[in-house]
Formats: structure tokens, sequence, C-alpha cells
């Protein structure tokens, strides 16, 4: 139930559905037309404007870690990578632009840095003849030479929380009680780690898949609206209201 709540909330953290609202409400309320397209036209400047979502995301994303050096770490990488298409088969997967979130760890481990891996992510509810990213995960990772005893995996999570759960049960499991690498995107970093450490796992941030970009003087970069940030800030957005949810949600 708190997946499906949180998933409406979601949805709602749009500026392209506030823009839809607004231009409805203008359509059928006469009375408040006028507002309602102010309303709209501001929302589209403001949230389409990429120095603005480019501020947010410096502001969110959690800055560059670096590791010692000729030192060994368990780690946990947390799912969102591929994308389920279903115009495919159940067992067929597409990579989205977080490819490096997998790429990374899997370089890690055959330098030897990476010692053992959970990779967790369960199944998509709204797919239900989708198997869980963590299955394929694991194969794409097989397929590469990783070997199959250094990577467990928790194919139950549907979020964050349930991400820090399971993994927690899996060190638990195991008897891993070091601090472990925390894998994830940047933007998705703060809110992870946060509950993770609720959780009690002791955790060292590797934060990939930046998407922030240095400030140039191009007006493509700080003045020429764009739907790219659009949906950055709906990224961002979602990532404010799942801390802010997760913050009035009680310790484990």
């Amino acid at each position: 139930m708190f997946y499906f709540l949180s998933k409406c909330v979601g949805y709602l953290l749009s500026p392209v559905v506030w823009i839809i609202i607004t231009v409805l409400i203008a359509t059928f309320s006469a009375r408040r037309r006028s507002f309602c397209i102010k309303l709209s036209l501001a929302i589209a400047v403001i949230f389409s404007n990429p120095f603005l979502a480019n501020v947010a995301l410096i502001a969110t994303e959690y800055p560059a870690t670096s590791l010692q050096s000729g030192k060994t770490y368990n780690a946990i990488l947390l799912g969102g990578i591929l994308n389920q298409n279903i115009r495919k088969l159940s067992t067929e997967f597409n990579p989205q632009m977080s490819s490096n979130r997998l790429l990374e760890p899997m370089q890690m481990m055959r330098k030897g840095q990476i010692q053992k891996l959970i990779i967790t992510s369960g199944p998509a509810p709204f797919y239900f003849n989708f198997k869980p990213e963590a299955l394929a995960l694991e194969q794409m990772m097989f397929e590469q030479g990783i070997p199959e005893r250094d990577i467990y995996l928790d194919t139950l999570a549907v979020n964050t929380w349930e991400n820090a759960k399971y993994s927690k049960q899996i060190l638990d499991q195991l008897g891993i009680q070091d601090t472990c690498l925390l894998i994830t995107s940047a933007l998705h970093m703060p809110r992870a780690l946060r509950t993770f450490q609720q959780f009690g796992i002791k955790c060292k941030p590797y934060p990939v898949d930046y998407e922030q970009r240095y400030f140039t003087w191009s007006p493509s970069a700080w003045l020429i609206p764009n739907a790219e940030s659009l949906y950055y800030w709906e990224t961002i957005l979602h990532e404010w209201m799942g801390s802010l949810i997760y913050s009035l949600r009680s310790n484990p």
C-alpha cells in the first residue's frame, strides 16, 4: 500500500502534470481562466529553464567520493538500471541512461575492489509478467565473467525502504558488519544513504550517473527552455518528497 501511495504522490510531483491541470481548469472555468493561464506559463518557464534545473541538480546530487587505494569492499547495488520493455519478451531488458550504475561495480569486481556484491531490486508491481530486475542484472554480470559465488540477490524490494530492509537481512545472514559501498545514482544517493543508515547499515556512498552540467554562457545552458529540464525537475521533486516521507517514518 505504501508503494502505491508513494507512486500516486510521485505522479503529481510533475511540472508537466501541473501545466495540464492548470490548462484544464482554465478551459472549463471562465472565472479562473486568466489566473490559470498565467500560472501554467509561469510553471512552464521556470521548470523548463536549464540553468535553474542544473542548480537544483547540483544542490541535490551527492558529491563525488573516492576509494582508498588497495582496499577491498563489500557493496550494495540498487536497481532502477534497466528498462523493462513491454513490447518484448518478459525476459528481455533495455539499458537506460543509468547503465553506469552497473558498469562501474562490474569493473571494480574485475579489479578485486569488490569482494561480495548485493543486488537489490524486485519486480515492478505494475509489470506483472516481468522477472525481478536483480535476476536480469545478475545474468548480465555472469555473461561478463563475474563469478556467481560473489553475487547475492534481493528480488523482493520495490522501493528504497525495502532495498535497505532486505539488504540488511542478507548482510546479517552473511555476517558482514564492515562498512559497505552503497552504489546508486548521485541524485538518489542522499535519500538512499539516510535510509540505509536508519536500518543500521554502515555505508560508504559511491554515487554514479551524475546529471549536473558545467555552467557555460551558451544560451542553451541558461536561457533556452528544454523538455529535459522538465524531466530533471520531476526526478528532483520525487527525491525531495521521498526524503521527506522517509524522514517521517519510524526507524525499523
